[in-house]
């Protein structure tokens, strides 16, 4: 494999290792031959996140990178992209952990940062975000979520979880089991779940139906059609996901040793691959297309007025036909190669923003995204030609993929390849420029891929959108460090010819600290001339000129947290106990209620109010208001912050994040109390650092056990800011029942449970002090067989609105796990306020045979003193993990918790 290049090969790459404390001390800059033990930083990394907030977290946290100035877009975006993953860092309290957050006031996950989230140092976060929401909250949008885990899993090393994640995978490959054509041997749904709405397939359909109809089961992502829902066909985009998910079940199966299931993962996977060309290929313009199905019921007709024909491919090339080189799912053959020549072509999807997400020439197309200024979010959100960060990751990813892993990107015909080096990197500045506003660097959801200008932007939603990868294409793309599932890590930078040098270090790697330098002379970091590998400050490999390196880092290794370090507050063994949930516990309470806008004038209420320093986000961003709380226009010589826990806590460290703008300013001081009893006395802490805004405080003691904390901020010449309050202690106080005298050994909240058409809300008198309830939505009717349904079958039907969410009927599922395969009783607790009235549900194990349950009135709801009642069944269940799924069906019931015995 031969990397594509114009010019002489000359290409830089490196990842770093966290080395001893101490200042930055430049080397002697003559150095030619490369340095055996790294025992300084390669370069300065004080000066690399200079005006970012909680500086110390970055240092511990995250890889850095040196580029020259040619990339200097680059890296300015780079380190920008880690404090957009630092805000969106949200923590759900003790029972959910952390999560990465799409939207800057939450909660939605972002799966397709998960390759951005891979490279930080503190595993902890990923494990818990794909264990606790990306797989067992099921799907939404078209994600390869194997793939995802896999992603992770080489950069980690931690094959052991994607080999243990290996039956929740396959039960969620399945999940598209509706969609599947036999005929066709392809997967279809809407455009719009593959998260593109106004596509150019939409455009050119004209079948709409009443807003008020909806297809009864959007579970299986039937809604009704219009342009925003409309270009029902055979999707690119899904088919890919599949294909390549199919894939990592076939890779995790041989690491599992199940070679039976590897092989037909690997049959499906091949099979898709194959079909995919066969059918969505055009080998006249060289693309992959949707293809459009049902084209009668949904109006796809030629300019002539006649249906088009089943099976005809889509007018017009979308940005989603390089999709399937991310995966290498396309033959390594020139008859392929001509796709990327309209990568670039300004009449394909070479805007000055771009790539645009169709192309250029198509008469659907509109690169402003119909932006409408006076609509909020201008008119959101059209995937007909506008630049979206989301499209422009995935292109760049496929793009790597090709340059690096194939070798024939000349077209038949031609005598140079239609792709470079030089095209990776000017799209991948380009991508860089265009996260910026007003001069700072800045990303919302989508931007004009013409003018550059951001089209769908709404305050306080948009900021910071975090729904797409970056920092990974400089690591793994860039700078090509390139995971592998064996004690290896193979590089293959892509890297101009110009560029003289670069480094990274930090970069964690199967548990290890990776550096790498190429330095073209030897003067730049002084640690010799070339490309140079250390593994834990000890060099691995080097090479004189910058090309392909493959280097043996050792087994897997496993780091311990340090006790009270970064990593610790991720890996699980400590929680949070001050977060705020939906549960009646922990409360709030202030001395002051905190600012409110309406105070100066203000139409709309933005208080700082104190349940923003306990929402699980450390933000510092000046306009976000709904981010802290603040002493503001408070009356007092002080205020204090108070939360009670609603029982005992063990606790030995309080950090508090100090916000500061140009009104708000640090406090000199804090105190911390505790409440023994009905008083409250000072709690003894290790001094400080000098309290700096828009940094965390960290308080720490001997560990103490309290029902409530309480921060007291003297006043000063300037009101006083709180982003967050946390109270940390051992997590293992999760598995001491809280409110629930009657829980035995195998008991599982509600709250804990994955809960969808539902809400999880606060009870003084429930076990944990949470339940769920709002469990209202019921199937209209059953379709047994959606292959064979048709966009007309329902146009007289009238179901309800036309959006009700992505599942049509409320369901509770609880994660449980037992010791031995045989009939488990389960006992519910739960509560019934409509005298008379049995709730009827389904329960369901596994995902297996449903059985229909009864769940009698209790005089009364979940919230009201003695309404909690208890029902008791059996189930089958397997050693081991299960799952246990209460279905709605007629009348209704709240759910506090279950026990198995």
């Amino acid at each position: 494999m031969t990397l594509r290049r114009r010019g002489v090969a000359s290409a830089a790459l490196a990842a770093a290792i966290a080395l001893p404390t101490g200042g930055f001390a430049p080397q002697d800059r003559a150095a030619p031959e490369a340095a055996d033990r790294l025992d300084q930083p390669l370069f300065d990394h004080s000066d690399k996140i200079a005006g970012l907030p909680e500086q110390s977290w970055f240092e511990e946290s995250i890889p850095f990178v040196d580029l020259p100035d040619q990339g200097a877009t680059i890296e300015e975006i780079y380190y920008y992209r880690w404090s957009v993953t630092k805000r969106m860092l949200r923590y759900a309290g003790p029972e959910n952990g952390w999560y990465d957050a799409v939207f800057v006031f939450g909660p939605w996950m972002g799966p397709n940062a998960m390759r951005d989230l891979r490279w930080l140092r503190h595993p902890g976060i990923v494990e818990n975000d794909v264990a606790t929401h990306q797989i067992t909250e099921g799907l939404r949008y078209t994600d390869p979520t194997a793939d995802n885990v896999y992603q992770y899993a080489l950069a980690t090393g931690r094959t052991d979880l994607l080999t243990e994640a290996l039956p929740d995978l396959v039960e969620q490959w399945h999940a598209r089991d509706a969609y599947f054509d036999e005929d066709t041997g392809l997967y279809w749904h809407q455009p719009v779940w593959d998260a593109t709405e106004h596509t150019i397939a939409a455009k050119k359909t004209d079948f709409t139906v009443p807003r008020d109809v909806q297809f009864p089961d959007p579970e299986d992502f039937l809604l009704p059609l219009n342009e925003f829902f409309g270009g029902w066909g055979y999707s690119t985009p899904l088919n890919t996901a599949q294909a390549a998910d199919a894939r990592v079940i076939a890779e995790a199966a041989r690491m599992a040793g199940d070679e039976e299931l590897a092989a037909e993962y690997q049959r499906r996977s091949d099979d898709l691959a194959e079909r995919m060309v066969d059918q969505l290929w055009d080998d006249d313009r060289d693309f992959f297309y949707h293809v459009m199905r049902d084209n009668e019921a949904q109006g796809y007709r030629a300019p002539d007025g006649s249906v088009y024909p089943e099976g005809t491919k889509l007018s017009g090339r979308e940005i989603w036909g390089y999709y399937p080189w991310q995966f290498g799912l396309v033959p390594d053959d020139a008859r392929f190669a001509d796709a990327w020549s309209f990568l670039e072509d300004p009449e394909g999807f070479g805007t000055p923003y771009g790539p645009s997400t169709a192309e250029v020439r198509d008469p659907d197309t509109d690169t402003s995204g119909a932006y409408s200024p006076d609509k909020e979010n201008g008119n959101c959100c059209r995937w007909d030609g506008a630049a979206w960060p989301y499209s422009h990751a995935r292109t760049l990813v496929a793009l790597g993929n090709a340059l690096t892993d194939y070798d024939h990107l000349t077209p038949e015909g031609a005598d140079a390849p239609v792709v470079t080096v030089d095209d990776y990197v000017e799209l991948l500045d380009r991508y860089a420029r265009l996260q910026h506003k007003d001069g700072e660097p800045y990303v919302a959801e989508a931007a004009d891929s013409v003018t550059g200008q951001w089209i769908y932007d709404q305050p306080q939603r948009s900021d910071h959108y975090n729904a797409y990868p970056y920092t990974d294409l400089v690591l793994n793309g860039l700078l090509g460090i390139r995971p592998q599932a064996d004690d290896t890590l193979d590089l293959a930078p892509l890297i101009p010819a110009d560029w003289t040098h670069f480094a990274a270090e930090n970069v964690p790697y199967h548990g290890h600290d990776l550096a790498l330098a190429w330095d073209e002379d030897g003067s730049h970091y002084g640690r010799g001339a070339g490309l140079s590998v250390w593994i834990d400050g000890e060099l691995a490999g080097h090479r004189d000129d910058l090309g392909e390196l493959t280097v043996d880092v050792g087994p897997v290794r496993v780091p311990e947290a340090a006790p009270y370090s970064t990593a610790s507050r991720y890996d699980g063994s400590r929680a949070n106990w001050a977060a705020g949930t939906s549960a009646s516990y922990p409360r709030f309470d202030a001395s002051y209620p905190g600012y409110d806008n309406r105070q100066d004038g203000g139409e709309f209420r933005q208080a700082e109010a104190a349940r923003n320093a306990f929402d699980g986000a450390a933000l510092y961003d000046e306009d976000l208001d709904f981010a802290k709380w603040s002493t503001r226009g408070s009356p007092h010589g002080q205020d204090w912050l108070s939360v009670d826990f609603g029982t005992a806590r063990r606790l030995d460290e309080v950090r508090v994040a100090v916000y500061e703008d140009a009104r708000i300013q640090a406090p000199a001081s804090l105190r911390l109390e505790y409440l023994d009893g009905e008083e409250w006395r000072e709690v003894r802490t290790a001094p400080p650092a000098p309290i700096a805004g828009d940094d965390v405080v960290s308080l720490r003691f001997d560990p103490l056990e309290t029902t409530a904390l309480r921060l007291v901020v003297p006043g000063g010449d300037a009101p006083a800011g709180i982003a967050e309050f946390e109270a940390w202690g051992p997590s293992d106080q999760l598995a001491e029942p809280v409110n629930c005298p009657t829980a035995g050994p195998l008991h599982y909240e509600a709250e804990a449970a994955v809960v969808n058409l539902g809400a999880k809300r606060g009870s003084d008198t429930a076990c944990g002090f949470g339940f769920v309830g709002g469990l209202d939505t019921e199937r209209s009717f059953f379709v047994d067989d959606w292959s064979a349904v048709r966009p007309g079958d329902f146009s007289g039907t009238v179901t309800g609105p036309l959006w009700q969410g992505f599942n049509g009927t409320s369901e509770v599922t609880f994660h449980v796990d037992v010791p031995e395969a045989r009939e488990w009783t389960v006992t519910v607790r739960y509560a019934n306020g409509i005298a008379g009235s049995d709730g009827a549900y389904w329960l369901s194990a596994n995902g297996g045979e449903r059985t229909a349950v009864r769940l009698p009135d209790t005089g009364g709801w979940s919230q009201s003193p003695g309404a909690i009642g208890t029902a008791v069944f059996t189930v089958p269940l397997e050693a081991g993990a299960n799952t246990l799924t209460f279905t709605k069906g007629g009348g209704f019931a709240e759910f506090d918790a279950i026990d198995l015995s």
